[in-house]
This record gives C-alpha cells, sequence and structure tokens, in this order.
C-alpha cells in the first residue's frame, strides 16, 4: 500500500478555482465564495449564487479518484435515508487550468456535531437530547444496513462473494505496510496490530450473510445538526462498500460518540454478533492506520483504538 497522493494547493488557490467552475456551469455570478472546513482529502467551500440553486456547497477532491466515488456514495445513500444527506448536482474533472476535482451538492443546514456540541458543552445536553440525537442516526444506519447487494465491496467495485475475501487481504496488506512505515507507526503500535492480525480467525469467527450498505465514515464530524442537537443531515461518505453491517460502528466511539451513546445505542436497537466488540476494535484500529498511512501522518501509541485493540485482545 503507497501512500496517496494528495495535491498541494493553497485553500485560496482552489477557492479561485472553484468561483470559476461554478461561474461556467451555472453561467451566473458568484456573489460570495468561502472556505468552511475540510481534511486530510478535502477542502470545502461554501457559495451563493445570483441564480438557483443560489446557495451550495463545493468540495475540491485533493486526491484522484475520490470525486466520482463520493458522488455516486451520496446518491446511493441519499435515496433510503430518513436523516437527510446533501444532493449531488453536479461533479468537474481537472482539466489543464484548473487541475483539480470538484463535487457540487446540495447545502444543507446546521454545523457538524463535534464543533457544535463539544465535549464541554455536551456535559451540559440532556439525556433525553443525547437519545433522541443517538436514535436519529441509529436508524439512518440501520436503514442503510437493511439494502443489500449480490457482492462484497466498494460501492465501485462489488465483486466479492464473501466478506473476508474482500477484508482479509486489505487487512493483512494494511498490516504489511504499517510494518514498513516505523516513521509513522512505534513498536508499541504494530505489536498491538500483529496480535490482532494473529486472532483475525477468532475475531471474525462468524459469518457475514449479506453485503450492506455502509457510509465508512459515520462519526459526529459527519453528521449535522442544529443548536438543540436536532439531526439535520449526514455528509461526507469516505469509500462506501457493501459490506459487514457492523463495519462502520466503530466510528460511533470516534471524537464524542461516547459521550452521545452511539455505540451503545445501536447494539440497543439491532442484533450484532457476539463478537461484535473484537471486530469493532480491529476495524478501528485498522482504519486509523489505514488512513494515516494514506495522508502520511504519524499516529500515537494512546490513539483509542489502539486502546480499545488492546483491551478486546486481554478479553478474548
Amino acid at each position: 500500500m503507497n501512500k496517496r497522493e494528495i495535491k498541494k494547493y493553497k485553500k485560496d488557490t482552489v477557492l479561485s478555482w472553484a468561483k470559476t467552475v461554478l461561474h461556467d456551469y451555472y453561467d451566473c455570478e458568484v456573489k460570495k465564495i468561502s472556505y468552511v472546513g475540510g481534511g486530510y482529502f478535502g477542502y470545502v467551500y461554501c457559495a451563493e449564487l445570483d441564480k438557483a440553486p443560489y446557495k451550495l456547497i463545493i468540495k475540491a477532491c485533493l486526491s484522484p479518484d475520490m470525486c466520482e466515488n463520493e458522488a455516486r456514495d451520496l446518491t446511493l445513500l441519499g435515496k433510503v435515508c430518513p436523516v437527510p444527506v446533501p444532493k449531488v448536482y453536479f461533479t468537474y474533472s481537472e482539466t489543464t487550468d484548473i487541475p483539480m476535482d470538484f463535487i457540487c451538492m446540495e447545502y444543507v443546514q446546521g454545523r457538524d456535531a463535534l464543533s457544535a456540541f463539544n465535549p464541554i458543552k455536551l456535559a451540559f445536553v440532556s439525556k433525553d437530547k443525547k437519545q433522541k440525537f443517538a436514535d436519529d442516526v441509529v436508524t439512518a444506519m440501520g436503514v442503510w444496513h437493511s439494502e443489500t447487494n449480490d457482492k462484497f465491496g466498494l460501492t465501485g467495485n462489488a465483486i466479492y462473494d464473501n466478506w473476508l475475501d474482500y477484508y482479509k487481504p486489505f487487512a493483512l496488506d494494511i498490516l504489511e505496510s504499517a510494518k514498513k512505515r516505523s516513521d509513522l507507526f512505534c513498536p508499541k503500535i504494530i505489536a498491538v496490530m500483529t496480535d490482532a492480525w494473529d486472532k483475525f480467525d477468532v475475531i471474525f469467527c462468524e459469518k457475514v450473510e449479506k453485503p450492506s450498505l455502509v457510509h465508512g465514515d459515520l462519526n459526529v464530524v459527519n453528521i449535522m445538526c442544529d443548536d438543540k442537537l436536532n439531526v439535520t443531515a449526514i455528509i461526507d461518505p469516505l469509500e462506501g462498500k457493501w459490506a459487514d453491517k457492523e463495519f462502520d460502528l466503530f466510528q460511533f466511539k470516534n471524537f464524542t460518540g461516547d459521550q452521545l451513546g452511539l455505540y451503545d445505542a445501536y447494539k440497543r436497537k439491532y442484533p450484532v454478533s457476539k463478537m461484535v466488540d473484537a471486530k469493532c476494535a480491529f476495524y478501528g484500529l485498522f482504519n486509523e492506520v489505514y488512513c494515516n498511512i494514506l495522508a502520511d501522518k504519524k499516529l500515537s501509541a494512546l490513539n483509542m483504538f489502539v486502546k480499545w485493540m488492546k483491551k478486546e485482545l486481554n478479553d478474548l
């Protein structure tokens, strides 16, 4: 596994390209455009136009293939989700003059739940509001999981008859790649990963019967809410899959997910496998390492997924 190509352009430069893309596509005046957030793989801008749709989001995809993949996943997830998912207006493929892919989508109300309700602010939110937030999110996830497919794999390349035919080689590639990156992963992390790999057949002893639709990155950063913690939208799928329905659950423990009780809310509402905790710890750790390899970022041995995996291994 290699580091993913990430284009290195300044946000203001990309903003000017986004403005041009919108102007040319809609043949309109872009009245206002500003940077509103982003991560390893994308810059996100909010724009106001002088014609319909008037206000929208345009995302610059800093890594190849992400634009079309995200557009496809947003459309798939949005077809059945009881919570709003942004509608895709159009995609733009890089050119010589504008060397960047863009995805243009519907503007949705709210702020991401992590920035809207930080850990301190959440301490003053009522239990009932937290439970309603959690129930709305896990209900949306449950609807996605009820969507099934004939094959497992990425939504754009689902070709595997069995989940582990897809996932086990993928996980092994992550482990072997991590072992070669001592600059990113210390011996303690590699030791936990290796111990987890040695227990792979125990952790994944239950067969996954059906490929379920999963978001790929469903944590509180990608859940929008209003100032009363009501869910307003779910955004930003990442490498959506037809997968083990429990593959997404580890994200519910990320950031303030535990304070909101997301993981436990799902387990109360839906049946889970007997090895769900160990599986989710494995998924979480290997996903964290995978993302750090792609982004060329160092991972701390104190990372929550490292500690969670170590705990589950001790309990096996």
